[in-house]
């Protein structure tokens, strides 16, 4: 198996892919710009990749970030 190669739960990896991306499209204004980045970091026993979604949208606050693995969480 090459680096261009991922084994993982495809099912899962796609919902993470696009509600992140549903995220950045739903909380950016028109005129605004949505990017996603996918890298290698480490290449040893375990391969790891990033994968970076970044918008142009509302954002959220310092005090929001401790709740954001939260299920059903949203900064109001």
């Amino acid at each position: 198996m090459g680096d261009d190669t991922v084994e993982c739960d495809r099912l899962r990896f796609n919902q993470v892919i696009l509600n992140l991306l549903s995220n950045a499209y739903k909380f950016t204004h028109e005129g605004g710009s949505i990017f996603l980045e996918g890298r290698l970091l480490r290449r040893e026993e375990l391969i790891t990749y990033e994968i970076r979604v970044k918008d142009t949208g509302i954002g959220m606050s310092e005090q929001y970030l401790e709740h954001i693995w939260e299920a059903y969480s949203r900064e109001q």
